[in-house]
C-alpha cells in the first residue's frame, strides 16, 4: 500500500510539472518578436508557380534541354520579361533571438496583414503547415533585398508534442487506475460518468442552437472589379454571437439569408465581363525564346483576335467559387479560322472543365455561345484564374460574360462574400441583419469520441468479471464486425470516390470505357473496370471500395481469430493500424499497386485466420481454400510483378495440405513439399503468362514495355566504367550516342533515377529506340558480370532512395483535383463522378485526420521484415519446426524482402507505390511473430526455452 501511495505521489508530481511546464513554453512562446524573412529561393517550384501566375505554363517546354529545365536561361526569360507581373519566391523565418525561434518544441506563426502592409509590393503570403519556418510569397517585382526586416511573429507548442502529451496522459491515468481499488476505480467511473454526461448534454444544446440562425453584418466592402456588368465588391461577414469561426463551431455552407435585399445589389457573387487580353498576351505577339506562342491583336473595332499555336488561354482574373452557385457563361465570338473543336472553360482548380455547346461550329458573324457551370465543390481555398481553352486556329471575340445567377449569397474564405452592385457603393455601407449557419468541428466530434472510449475503458476497469460474462465469443465477433463496418462506412463516405487523377488509372478508364484492353498495365484491370461498366454504370469509386472491402475484412478475420486463439479482448485495439496514415490515405488509392498490395493482405489474413481458428465444418473449410486461392490469384493477375509477393504464403499452404499425411521419412516430406513448391511455381508462371493472351491476341506491342527494367542498369554499368562498347548501335534513337546517354545519366537520371527518360518518346531526353531491343538480357547480364561492382553500387542507391521515398499522401487541397486530363480530352465526359468532392465538413475532417495521424517511414517496414525474418527463419529451424504462425512469420517477412529485392532490381523509379505491399506484408509477419511469442508462453519463456533447450 505504501508503495502505491509512493507511485502516486511521484506520478502526480511528474504530471503537474509536464503540465506546468507546457503551460510556462506556450505563455512565453506567445509573445510578438522581431524577425526577418531571408534566403530567398527561386528554384523549379517558384518557376512552375510564376509561369502559371502569368498563365505561361506552356513555354516551359521550350527550356527543356535534354529532359531537364534549363533553369538559367527561363530565369533569365522570366526577369527581363516586361509582360510578367507576378513572381513567386521561398523564403525562411529567420530570428534575431537565439532562444525563440522554431524549434523541435516550438512553430512559428508570422503577422501576415502586418507584412502586408509593411510592404505593398507583396501580393500575398503563404506559410507551410504546422508552424513550418519555410512558406512562398507573390511579388509585384523582383526582388533583389537580403532580407525583410522588421517582421512579428509569435511561437506556439507544436501540436505534435501537445498530441502525443495528451495521449501519453491519458494512457499513463488509465494505467494508474488499473493499480487503484475496486472501489476507488467505481468513485473515478461515477465521477468521469457524472462529468462526461454534462458535457454530453451541454455539447446536445449547443449543437441544437448552433444549428439554427445566427445574426450578423456584412461590411467592409472593397472593389473588386467593374465593368458593363456591374461592380464586384468583397466585403466581410461578421457575427453578433458567439456561434462563429472558432474552435467550436464553424460557418456551414448553407447561404446567408439577408432580411432585406439591399437595393443597389445586382446580384450575389461575380459578374464580370472580360475584354481584355490574357495575362498570357500582354504583347500582340507573344514570344518565349524564339518561338511564337500566339498573335493576339485587336481588330478593327478594338475586339481581340486570338491566333493561337496554344489551347490554354488564363485570364487574369481569381473567381472564388461556392458551392450551391451557378455561373452562366457567354461568348460572344466569330470564327476567322478555327479547327472546329470545342471550347471549353474552368472556373477554378477544382470543378473540372465544361463545355460550350455548339462551339465545333462556330459562326462567321457574330454569335453568344452559352453555358451554364453548376459548382459543385467549394474553391475559396485556391488561387486559381479563369482558364477558356480555344481550339488551334483564329477566334475574334468581343466580350466574355460571367455571372452568377443563384439568388442565394454564400461564404468565402475568411469569412467574405462576394456581391455585384448597380453603383459604386461606400466603404461604409453595412448590411444588418445577414442571417447564417454554423456547424460543429469535427475535432469536437473526435474529442467526444475518445472521451466516451475512455468512459468504456474506466467502466470496463470498475466492472471486468461482468463485462467478461457480457462480451462472449458471439458478442466479441459481432461487435468486430460491426466497428469494422463503421470504420469502414466513415472512411468510404469522407474519400469518395477515391483518388483515381494519375496517368496509369484514368489511362485504363478510358480504354474500358471504350471496349479496348491493352497489357502494358495488366489486362485484369481493363476487365474488371469493363465489367464494374457494364453492369453498375460508369462510376470511379470501384477500385476504392474494393481497397476498403478488402483491407477491413483482412484486419476483421486477424482480430476474431486472435480472439478465438487467445481470448483476449484487447485485440481490438489492431483496428487502430487503419489509422496509421501511410495505410488509411493510401487505402484509396486506385492505382494497381495499391489493390494488389490489398489482395496480398487479405490472403495472408485468411491464411492467418485459418491457422488460428478451427473451422470444424468440412464445406465452409474448403469454401474458405478456395477463397483463399482466388485472392492470391487476383493479386497475382492485377501487378505484374506480384507473384515474388505472393509465392511465399504457399510455404504455409503447402505445408497445410501435408499436414496430416504420414511420410516414412524427412526426405519423402522434403521431396514432396518442394514438388508441390514446383508445381505451384510453374502454375502461378502459366497462369500470368496465359492469361492476358485469352484477351489480346497479339502481345508484341507490350514487350518492349519491359526494356527499362534492364536499361537502367546497362547504363549504371556502362557509364560509371565509361564502356559503352557492348550497346548495339542499332538500340539508339536517331542522333543520339553513348555521350549522349552519359550526360543524361549524369546530369539527369542519378538526381531522381527515374528510367522513362532513356526510352520513352514523350520525352525530350529518349536515348534508345521505343522498340524491342535485340538482345537486351544478354547485354544486360554481360555488364553485370564485366562491372559487378558498379550495379550493386547502383541498386544500392536506388534501395536508398525508395525506402526513404515517402508513401503518396494527399492534403485535402491536392486531393480535390480536376480531372483535366481526361475530361478536357473526352468529348463526352461520361463517368457520374469526378473525383473526391469535398464539402465544408469532410475537407475539415480529412485535413484533421491528414495533420494528427501518425505516419511511419518506409525504412521501418523494411527493417522490421528483414529481422522477422532472420529470427523467424532460425527459430523454425532449430525449436519450433511444427509451428504454423511461425512459419507464416517467416513467409509473409520473406515475401515482404522478395519484393523489395524485385521492384529495387527491376523498378522504373524509386517511386513509393511500387513499395507499398512490403507495408501491408510485413504489418501481417509482425503480428505472426508477436502471436507466435504469445502462444509459447511469452518472450521470458522463449528465452528460457533457446537458453537451456527445455
Amino acid at each position: 500500500m505504501k508503495i502505491k501511495e509512493l507511485f502516486l505521489k511521484i506520478y502526480l508530481f511528474l504530471l503537474i510539472l509536464c503540465i506546468f511546464s507546457l503551460i510556462i513554453l506556450s505563455v512565453l512562446g506567445n509573445k510578438n518578436r522581431i524577425g526577418y524573412l531571408g534566403d530567398f529561393v527561386f528554384d523549379e517550384y517558384q518557376i512552375n508557380y510564376t509561369l502559371k501566375l502569368n498563365g505561361l505554363l506552356d513555354i516551359k517546354e521550350k527550356f527543356m534541354l535534354d529532359g531537364e529545365l534549363d533553369k538559367e536561361s527561363i530565369k533569365q526569360f522570366i526577369f527581363t520579361n516586361d509582360s510578367i507581373t507576378n513572381y513567386s519566391y521561398g523564403f525562411r523565418i529567420k530570428y534575431y533571438d537565439k532562444i525563440f525561434r522554431n524549434s523541435d518544441i516550438y512553430g512559428v506563426y508570422l503577422d501576415i496583414n502586418k507584412i502586408l502592409e509593411d510592404n505593398n509590393f507583396i501580393k500575398e503570403i503563404k506559410i507551410d503547415d504546422n508552424g513550418s519556418p519555410f512558406g512562398n510569397l507573390i511579388s509585384d517585382k523582383i526582388i533583389t533585398e537580403e532580407k525583410i526586416d522588421n517582421v512579428n511573429y509569435i511561437l506556439k507548442i507544436k501540436s505534435d508534442i501537445i498530441k502525443y502529451s495528451l495521449i501519453l496522459l491519458i494512457i499513463s491515468l488509465l494505467f494508474f487506475i488499473n493499480y487503484l481499488s475496486d472501489k476507488n476505480k467505481k468513485i473515478i467511473f461515477i465521477s468521469y460518468s457524472i462529468v462526461l454526461i454534462f458535457l454530453i448534454v451541454a455539447f446536445i444544446v449547443f449543437y441544437i442552437i448552433g444549428m439554427q440562425k445566427h445574426k450578423g453584418y456584412i461590411s467592409d466592402f472593397t472593389l473588386v472589379d467593374e465593368s458593363s456588368l456591374g461592380y464586384v465588391y468583397k466585403a466581410k461577414l461578421y457575427s453578433e454571437s458567439i456561434f462563429y469561426d472558432n474552435f467550436m463551431s464553424y460557418i456551414s455552407e448553407k447561404p446567408i439569408i439577408l432580411q432585406e435585399k439591399p437595393n443597389f445589389i445586382k446580384n450575389y457573387g461575380y459578374s464580370v465581363e472580360i475584354k481584355n487580353k490574357p495575362i498570357s498576351y500582354k504583347e500582340d505577339i507573344y514570344t518565349g525564346s524564339n518561338f511564337i506562342l500566339a498573335k493576339v491583336y485587336s481588330s478593327s473595332n478594338d475586339n481581340v483576335i486570338y491566333s493561337n499555336s496554344t489551347e490554354q488561354n488564363i485570364f487574369d482574373y481569381n473567381l472564388q467559387t461556392s458551392k450551391g452557385e451557378k455561373y452562366k457563361v457567354d461568348l460572344n465570338i466569330k470564327n476567322i479560322n478555327g479547327n472546329g473543336k470545342k471550347i471549353y472553360f474552368a472556373l477554378d482548380s477544382v470543378n473540372g472543365y465544361y463545355v460550350i455547346p455548339n462551339t465545333d461550329n462556330i459562326s462567321e458573324d457574330y454569335n453568344i455561345y452559352s453555358a451554364v457551370a453548376d459548382i459543385e465543390t467549394s474553391s475559396d481555398i485556391y488561387n486559381s484564374r479563369i482558364d477558356f481553352r480555344f481550339p488551334y486556329g483564329e477566334i475574334e471575340v468581343e466580350s466574355i460574360k460571367i455571372e452568377q445567377t443563384e439568388d442565394n449569397l454564400y461564404i468565402k474564405d475568411s469569412n467574405n462574400i462576394i456581391i455585384t452592385s448597380y453603383n459604386k457603393i461606400s466603404k461604409d455601407t453595412s448590411i444588418n441583419n445577414a442571417y447564417y449557419y454554423t456547424n460543429i468541428n469535427p475535432h469536437i466530434y473526435l474529442i467526444l469520441i475518445i472521451a466516451l472510449i475512455i468512459l468504456y475503458i474506466l467502466y470496463y476497469l470498475s466492472n471486468k468479471e461482468k463485462v467478461d460474462n457480457f462480451i462472449n465469443k458471439k458478442v466479441f465477433i459481432l461487435i468486430t464486425i460491426a466497428l469494422a463496418f463503421i470504420i469502414f462506412a466513415f472512411h468510404f463516405w469522407l474519400c469518395f470516390p477515391g483518388y483515381y487523377q494519375i496517368a496509369d488509372h484514368i489511362g485504363i478508364m478510358r480504354d474500358a470505357s471504350k471496349g479496348i484492353y491493352g497489357n502494358w498495365h495488366p489486362v485484369i484491370l481493363y476487365i474488371a473496370s469493363d465489367i464494374f461498366y457494364h453492369l453498375f454504370g460508369y462510376h470511379t469509386f470501384y477500385f476504392t471500395l474494393i481497397n476498403l472491402i478488402c483491407f477491413y475484412t483482412g484486419i476483421s478475420l486477424i482480430i476474431i481469430s486472435l480472439y478465438l486463439k487467445f481470448n483476449k479482448k484487447r485485440v481490438i485495439l489492431l483496428f487502430l493500424l487503419s489509422f496509421i496514415a501511410n495505410i488509411f490515405f493510401f487505402n484509396i488509392d486506385q492505382t494497381k499497386d495499391a489493390t494488389s498490395s490489398i489482395y496480398a493482405w487479405l490472403a495472408y489474413s485468411m491464411i492467418f485466420f485459418k491457422l488460428l481458428a478451427d473451422i470444424k465444418n468440412k464445406k465452409i473449410n474448403i469454401a474458405f481454400y478456395i477463397a483463399i486461392y482466388i485472392v492470391l490469384l487476383l493479386a497475382l493477375l492485377w501487378r505484374h510483378n506480384m507473384i515474388v509477393t505472393i509465392y511465399p504464403a504457399f510455404l504455409v499452404l503447402t505445408y497445410l495440405i501435408l499436414k496430416n499425411r504420414k511420410f516414412q521419412s524427412t526426405i519423402k516430406y522434403l521431396l514432396s513439399y518442394s514438388s508441390i513448391m514446383l508445381i505451384f511455381a510453374v502454375l502461378l508462371i502459366l497462369i500470368h503468362t496465359i492469361f492476358p493472351r485469352i484477351f489480346i491476341k497479339d502481345l508484341s506491342p507490350y514487350k518492349k514495355a519491359v526494356n527499362f527494367m534492364y536499361i537502367a542498369n546497362i547504363a549504371s554499368c556502362s557509364v560509371l566504367s565509361d564502356d559503352g562498347s557492348l550497346i548495339p548501335n542499332d538500340w539508339y534513337a536517331e542522333g543520339k550516342t553513348f555521350e549522349d546517354l552519359k550526360e543524361f545519366y549524369t546530369n539527369n537520371y542519378s538526381n531522381h533515377m527515374g528510367a522513362d527518360g532513356f526510352y520513352f518518346p514523350s520525352h525530350k531526353t529518349q536515348i534508345f529506340k521505343f522498340e524491342e531491343l535485340r538482345d537486351v538480357k544478354k547485354v544486360w547480364i554481360k555488364y553485370i558480370f564485366k562491372y559487378p561492382l558498379n550495379y550493386i553500387k547502383h541498386n544500392i542507391l536506388f534501395a536508398h532512395k525508395l525506402v526513404n521515398w515517402p508513401i503518396w499522401q494527399f492534403s485535402s487541397n491536392a486531393i480535390q483535383e480536376k480531372n483535366t486530363r481526361y475530361e478536357f480530352n473526352t468529348e463526352n465526359y461520361i463517368f457520374t463522378d469526378k473525383g473526391i468532392s469535398f464539402s465544408k465538413f469532410r475537407e475539415k475532417t480529412y485535413t484533421l485526420l491528414f495533420n494528427i495521424l501518425p505516419n511511419i517511414y518506409s525504412i521501418y517496414f523494411i527493417l522490421i521484415s528483414s529481422l522477422l525474418f532472420l529470427i523467424s527463419g532460425i527459430l523454425y529451424i532449430v525449436k519450433y519446426k511444427n509451428n504454423l504462425i511461425l512459419l507464416l512469420a517467416f513467409s509473409s517477412s520473406f515475401s515482404a524482402i522478395a519484393t523489395f529485392v524485385i521492384v529495387t532490381l527491376f523498378s522504373p523509379a524509386p517511386i513509393s507505390r511500387y513499395f507499398a505491399p512490403i507495408i501491408y506484408v510485413s504489418i501481417i509477419s509482425l503480428i505472426s511473430f508477436i502471436s507466435f511469442v504469445y502462444s509459447v508462453g511469452g518472450l521470458k519463456r522463449l528465452y528460457n526455452k533457446i537458453l537451456f533447450k527445455r
